[in-house]
This record gives structure tokens, sequence and C-alpha cells, in this order.
């Protein structure tokens, strides 16, 4: 009888695995596709166009428009100068920074 309980045991474990295992991998994709339905792919000539749009409509007044423009223009020229930073320049060869000057040893510390 106890060799019966170990193979329920057993297959029990497993079920219990794969059901876990389909249940994480189900959850992700749907975790995936909520995620890049959430994604907005609208350029900021767009956007400054449906706020053009809503500042002729008088929905916005001209300096409330002014602001949201520089916003847009500014966040564009971050993302511009962030990827200037981490990208290296073409046909440039990185150097290894150079050597500091020796530094004079720690007091107590025999050299």
């Amino acid at each position: 009888m106890s060799v019966h309980l170990n193979n329920v045991l057993y297959y029990a474990a497993i079920v219990v695995l794969v059901g876990g295992f389909i249940f994480g991998v189900v959850f992700a994709l749907q975790a995936r596709r909520e995620a890049s339905e959430g994604v907005d792919l609208t350029s900021e000539a767009d956007m400054i166009s449906g706020f053009q749009r809503s500042r002729d409509a008088g929905e916005m007044d001209d300096a409330e428009f002014r602001r949201v423009r520089d916003l847009l223009i500014a966040g564009k020229s971050a993302k511009g100068a962030e990827r200037r930073e981490t990208e290296p320049t073409p046909g440039v060869e990185v150097s290894p920074p150079a050597v500091h000057p020796e530094r004079p040893p720690a007091p107590g510390v025999p050299e």
C-alpha cells in the first residue's frame, strides 16, 4: 500500500509542476500582450498637431500650447543626447582612461 501512495504522490507532484508551468506561460503571454497593446507609437509631430487643433478650438491657450510644445521638443532632444552619450561615434576608437599620477602611500603602509 505504501508503494501505491508513493506513486500517487509522485504523479501528483508532476501534475502540479506541469500545471504551474502552463499557468506561468499563459500568464507571461497575457502580460506581454497587454504591454504591447499599451505602446503608443505617436510621433512628436502628430502630438504637436493635435495640441495645435486643441489650441485652435479654444480648448487650450497659447501659453499652455507653448509649454507643451517646449516639453515635447526638450524630451526629444534629451533622448537624442542620451543616445549620443551611450553610443560610440562611428570610426572613433575608444581609448582606455589616462593613467593617474602616482599617489603617495598611505601612512603606516609599507611600500
